[in-house]
């Protein structure tokens, strides 16, 4: 058992096990990374002369880069292989972006780091060229697969091993993971790691002091502490004080979530405000990028606001479920300068009483360009106008910014008499705009609203069911098109959550059968077998009587030949006319393998195995799916 470990910390590897990890998209859907550079050599041999007499190498550092940059990863290796100074050129490359994923292989880099750092410690320098020089770029995310096959535990065989073996597997696996990998970890953070830029941090389990104590001791510039725990509430500053350490915390960019640590036995909680508190004062003088979320809505800072320093070099600030109680912790986030930085802001500017009043009274951001408004009044709210006029008010006074963004579903009143008026009559340099409407449909006249805002290059809109696997937006694409036509600026237009009529109008069918056939949008991708299945379980549950499957199927055969006015085209999202032809191909298709499957009958001697071949092709399609 490991007794020293404490409870919030045992049960790390059944964490780890559940652990997800999700790729950033912006409101387009497109995936955001950010690439790395690989080290100049110069930088890679600590500026020592290269000694070697190769004209290759006589070539500026800059075209080595370059070169270097466009050899094959297969013959990479081979390269490394002719001198150090070449050897040092591959290394670069091949460990510019390092990931632990709790493998063996990890196990190998984080030694090959300790034992350099034990060489510098008594030589002063590495004999052969540095992997920890080279490391631009470190990501912490253990694999589940990998902490199975090191410790043997996992959610899915807690059970069958009974209570008291997995918790002695867990403890044992947890004794591991903190005392030797996490301490590795710092180590090479703290003293290994010079050129490290970017650090990711994506294991969402405790982090221990130690750890958040060498992170900020290390060279890191971009920091991402994904969802992070903390069971005990310290001060970095006087723990690196205490230490006798330098803290040489230079951050521009922070995105971090951090949570207490529930204990599960006691069930009490970590209060987290020193630690927040301490390292956000540590980097407030560098940071150009900060984004701060919480799980559940919590206050923000517990300094006094006099005793928060500004950020004077803030650029882009992301604030999601974090509260303040009074207007001064804004504006130490956002300082009234002589010049202003914030150019990216989102925000929540109706959460409280004390951000509404902040908001309202702000005034003009000169830099500003983009305005993300997060919570807008949603269809729960009851004066929607008033609950957001703190956001109008600040959207009035920077009538200049190119980008608006509301993240949730929005009031249509509040849409409809708020923000449209608003963006048509004042935003006249507005090149990006999203909105959501928190309802079935969007009205004609807010996209007859939408029509007059020409400056437009960027529009996404979406409307209906916002989360699960159903979408209720049944879009009328000729009907948009045809109404946002004045806007000739506009290169992208993005729809999102929707789903389109497969050809019935609600007169034909009741509403409840009506949206039988609004499913169509995703079972027409389903095979034909599998659809026919479906519609015997709808038969079963009282669905479609008998009269109503003969309209279905006349329906059904006039399906091509559908075309109104009300929604039929989907070139822009959906491919309707691409499902139409894929749905009678499929149809072509299966008469074709019947007709086969009548001929192999009468060779094989029976349908018996083709059914059972059937049967397995349903099987497969549906584990596809």
């Amino acid at each position: 058992m490991a007794l020293g470990i404490p409870r919030s910390r045992r049960t790390a590897m059944l964490d780890l096990s559940m652990s997800m990890l999700t790729v950033g998209k912006d409101e387009c859907q497109k995936e955001e990374h950010e690439w790395i550079n690989p080290l100049s050599l110069d930088r890679v041999n600590d500026n020592r002369r290269s000694g070697s007499s190769c004209r290759l190498l006589q070539l500026p550092v800059e075209l080595l880069g370059t070169i270097a940059a466009h050899i094959p990863w297969s013959t990479l290796f081979d390269f490394a292989l002719t001198c150090r100074d070449n050897c040092a050129l591959a290394r670069s490359r091949l460990f510019a972006e390092v990931k632990l994923d709790y493998s063996p292989r990890s196990e190998q880099v984080l030694g090959a780091i300790g034992a350099e750092i034990t060489e510098r410690k008594y030589r002063g320098f590495t004999i052969l060229p540095s992997i920890g020089a080279c490391v631009r770029s470190l990501t912490v995310a253990t694999s589940a697969s990998n902490a199975y096959a090191r410790h043997h535990v996992h959610v899915s065989n807690a059970e069958p091993l009974g209570s008291e073996e997995t918790l002695k597997r867990s403890e044992e696996g947890a004794a591991f993971y903190y005392e030797t990998y996490h301490t590795a970890i710092a180590l090479a953070l703290e003293s290994g790691l010079a050129n490290l830029t970017t650090l990711r941090w994506y294991d969402k389990v405790v982090a221990p002091h130690h750890v958040l104590g060498a992170i900020c001791c290390s060279p890191v510039q971009y920091l991402n502490l994904y969802e992070i725990q903390v069971d005990e509430d310290v001060d970095l500053d006087e723990y690196l004080t205490h230490r006798g350490v330098i803290a040489r915390f230079a951050l521009r960019a922070l995105n971090f979530t951090l949570s207490w640590a529930i204990d599960t036995e006691s069930m009490q909680d970590t209060e987290t405000s020193s630690t927040k508190d301490s390292l956000l004062s540590l980097c407030a003088s560098t940071l150009e990028r900060l984004s701060w979320s919480e799980l559940i809505r919590g206050p923000g800072f517990r300094l006094p606001p006099s005793m928060v320093p500004c950020f004077t070099r803030l650029r882009e600030l992301r604030l999601s479920y974090v509260t303040f109680d009074d207007p001064g912790y804004y504006m130490a986030l956002i300082p009234r300068l002589s010049t202003d930085r914030i150019r990216i802001l989102d925000v929540s500017p109706d959460q409280i009483s004390a951000a509404t009043q902040f908001f309202k009274t702000r005034g003009e951001i000169s830099s500003l360009q983009a305005f993300i408004w997060r919570q807008p009044p949603d269809s729960d709210a009851n004066e929607p106008l008033e609950k957001g006029d703190g956001g109008i008010q600040f959207l009035k006074a920077n009538p200049h910014i190119s980008k608006l963004q509301l993240d949730r579903a929005t009031h249509p009143l509040f849409l409809n008499n708020g923000i449209l008026p608003l963006v048509t009559n004042r935003l006249h340099h507005l090149k990006s705009l999203s909105l959501i409407w928190d309802c079935e449909d969007i009205p004609q006249c807010s996209l007859q609203m939408l029509s007059q805002i020409t400056s437009l290059q960027k529009l996404h809109i979406s409307a209906g069911q916002q989360l699960g696997w159903y979408h209720s937006w049944l879009i009328k694409h000729r009907m948009v098109r045809k109404t946002l036509q004045p806007l000739q600026q506009l290169e992208i237009l993005a729809f999102s959550r929707d789903s389109y009529n497969p050809g019935f109008t609600k007169g034909i069918l009741s509403d409840e059968h009506f949206q039988a056939f609004v499913d169509q949008y995703y079972i027409a991708r389903l095979p034909k077998r599998m659809v026919i299945q479906l519609n015997e379980g709808l038969h079963d549950e009282g669905g479609l009587d008998t009269e109503e499957q003969s309209s279905q199927d006349h329906h059904e055969d006039q399906f091509d030949e559908y075309d109104e006015d009300d929604g039929s085209s989907a070139e822009d999202d959906s491919n309707q006319h691409d499902d139409r032809w894929l749905e009678k191909h499929n149809n072509d298709t299966d008469e074709q393998t019947d007709g086969e499957r009548q001929n192999l009958d009468q060779t094989h001697g029976g349908p018996q195995q083709n059914e059972d071949q059937d049967d397995d092709d349903i099987e497969n399609s549906q584990n596809h799916i």
